[in-house]
């Protein structure tokens, strides 16, 4: 995997949404080490706020909820900053940006001398250096043959492959140089970890930091693939339930002006019903905009979700960072993989089936003014509507068949005020021909 991958967002726009804490918007990073803390949402929070909102005392501490996203994710009993995973990669970000503002004329001073402009950056030791620093590095044999890139070159990169922060092992202070990929571990490892804690007779997998963090990344690619497909058919059904909406609403003016005709015949004798009426419709067509309404907030939320999470992907796939990486990768992973299979409906939940039904309505004024003469309508999803057969099918026969219908949350549909009468459904054989009888299907 090229780890010159560009990142997809401009400094400014990093700084805000990636090195700010989500609850107090305190930086997630200082010089030397992450506060960021890693929810399994994928968005972020310092240390301080982790804590002050689960306290490490409580037995049954309460679920945290996201400030970003509202999703609640539940914690167990114990230290919450082992719940939720530092993300080392921020390490690098930060000094992205802090290179990147100094085209502002704030340049970064240099890591070794205090109040010392820095003109470098080397790459191995990831740190700023100022001129005699930099000659000094040059002598110097242990680290003469480390890259050095002038800050003049590295003020126009867009990407983080001179921002690499070394990652120590916290068990044995040496650098992670391989990857344990046993599932149990899933993490970058020292070398003297495979001969503690992640032993090949123990059945530990190790391979080069490297390969894995290649694998790893390909992965990843292939779960923003996926999860993109999912956020296109999460825009699709979108779009459908907008047009919904609109159908609903041009089918609301429709039926009041039925409405108006109808009352409008019947003089003086039908004024109150018609306030009657036009506030039952309206209550029906509130219900049926608010589910719309509330199918649209939902989705539109899982869209966010999913937009943060492969933008938090996709930055990951920039860090340079192996040891970085492969630390967060899993809890990325898992996020993505999660958006790909958490299911949701995929059409409306709510039409525009309300029927005012008028010609009745004239014919038995008289005598059922004011059990006929109300709006109705039905709530169908069609994914969970079923058809049954009665009897055996012979060819050239007719069948009764029965449709039941149901609404979103799978309960019967209620064909209230002739608005059966109303329907017309339609059935078709093998061949796609609609064979309707007088009595039923003809097969």
């Amino acid at each position: 995997m090229d780890n010159n991958r560009p990142l997809s967002l401009p400094f400014h726009e990093i700084e805000k949404l990636l090195l700010k804490c989500s609850v107090c918007r305190c930086d997630l990073v200082d010089e030397k080490s992450s506060f960021a803390h890693l929810l399994p949402c994928l968005h972020t929070v310092c240390r301080s706020c982790l804590l002050d909102n689960v306290p490490d005392t409580e037995e049954n501490p309460k679920p945290l909820q996201c400030v970003e996203c509202q999703e609640v994710h539940p914690l167990s009993k114990g230290d919450p900053t082992k719940a939720f995973p530092v993300d080392n990669t921020r390490l690098d970000l930060w000094e992205f940006v802090q290179l990147k503002k100094s085209v502002n004329g704030l340049d970064p001073e240099c890591s070794v001398c205090d109040g010392v402009k820095a003109s470098t950056r080397c790459v191995d030791c990831a740190e700023f250096l100022c001129i005699d620093c930099t000659s000094a590095h040059e002598r110097t044999s242990k680290t003469k043959h480390h890259e050095i890139k002038d800050l003049s070159q590295l003020k126009t990169t867009d990407n983080l492959q001179a921002f690499r922060s070394p990652l120590t092992c916290p068990l044995h202070g040496e650098p992670f140089a391989v990857y344990c990929s046993k599932w149990t571990c899933e993490k970058p490892v020292c070398p003297m970890c495979t001969f503690t804690t992640c032993k090949a007779s123990e059945g530990h997998h190790i391979l080069s930091l490297k390969e894995a963090t290649a694998q790893l990344k390909f992965d990843l690619e292939e779960q923003i693939r996926n999860t993109r497909n999912i956020q296109q058919e999460v825009q699709k059904v979108e779009t459908l339930v907008e047009w919904e909406v609109e159908n609903i609403d041009q089918h609301e003016k429709d039926l009041e002006k039925d409405i108006d005709t109808t009352v409008d015949e019947m003089i003086e004798l039908l004024e109150e019903k018609r306030v009657e009426l036009k506030n039952d419709l309206k209550k029906k067509i509130e219900t049926k905009r608010g589910v719309l309404k509330k199918q649209r907030e939902v989705l539109h939320k899982r869209e966010v979700s999913i937009v943060d999470a492969v933008q938090f992907a996709e930055q990951a796939l920039c860090c340079s960072n192996d040891a970085a990486f492969s630390q967060v990768d899993k809890h990325v992973a898992k996020r993505l993989e999660h958006l790909q299979h958490d299911q949701f409906d995929r059409k409306p939940h709510e039409n525009a089936l309300v029927c005012f039904d008028k010609s009745r309505a004239m014919a038995a004024l008289q005598k059922n003014l004011k059990e006929n003469l109300k709006v109705s309508a039905v709530s169908v999803f069609s994914p969970y509507t079923t058809v049954e057969s009665w009897g055996e099918h012979t060819e050239n026969h007719v069948t009764k068949i029965s449709v039941l219908l149901r609404d979103y949350m799978r309960r019967p549909a209620d064909l209230e005020g002739g608005l059966s009468e109303k329907m017309k459904i339609k059935v078709a054989d093998p061949l796609g021909n609609y064979n309707i009888g007088s009595d039923g299907i003809i097969y």
